[in-house]
């Protein structure tokens, strides 16, 4: 999908490149809050047909935005509107990622956010603290929204279990996102998150990718 050409309208948020986006973020062309609220409301709208979360966390991600909001108010007094947009990794304390929207696969332990890796035995409790993806990837800036679909412990080529509705293919909603990274996909391709971490063993990242068009 072409880049919008300017962030003057949310409408384009979900239109723009991962990269572009993190750019405008940095830059102070659009606030975190701004963007996560987009990104939100179309999850709330398109989730429902196509199954890529099993959870959404709107609330801690709107909290998480706004305190990436309000570090950026900090850089910006120090460092002057702008100035983040093309230094590399941490610039003065803004990171990489700042206000990025993400979702983990529900393998990913993600703290207060029940990870049930898609299956119904477990005892489902919210995870004590970050796992290592997580963990790296919150360090960098990003606002978590929650956690998408997968098979079972992540074992077979596509995303369907017991917990929640399954994956399906934002191109084809009949046919399956693929897996099993098959939810965050699917996520990407219908303009729900901008990009997605996944897991790779045996294709989960490239068969879901390729299911998707991606």
């Amino acid at each position: 999908m072409p880049a919008a050409q300017t962030t003057g309208s949310t409408a384009e948020i979900h239109e723009l490149p991962a990269v572009r986006l993190r750019d405008a973020l940095r830059a102070g062309e659009v606030s975190a809050q701004e963007v996560t609220a987009h990104f939100l409301d179309r999850i709330a709208a398109q989730n429902p047909l196509l199954g890529a979360f099993v959870t959404v966390t709107a609330e801690q991600a709107r909290a998480d935005a706004a305190a990436a909001d309000a570090r950026y108010v900090r850089f910006c007094k120090d460092f002057g509107k702008g100035s983040g947009r093309d230094s590399g990794g941490s610039a003065g304390g803004l990171p990489l990622l700042h206000g990025m929207p993400v979702a983990f696969k529900d393998l990913t332990d993600v703290a207060g956010v029940v990870t049930t890796h898609g299956s119904a035995a477990l005892d489902h409790k919210p995870a004590p603290a970050d796992g290592a993806l997580a963990a790296v990837l919150r360090a960098a800036g990003v606002v978590s929204l929650g956690k998408t679909q997968v098979p079972e412990f992540g074992l077979t080529a596509y995303s369907e279990n017991r917990i929640a509705p399954p994956s399906r293919n934002p191109h084809a909603p009949s046919r399956s996102s693929g897996g099993s990274s098959g939810g965050s996909a699917a996520a990407v391709a219908a303009g729900l998150l901008p990009f997605a971490p996944g897991t790779d063993g045996g294709g989960s990242v490239r068969i879901s990718a390729a299911a998707c068009g991606l």
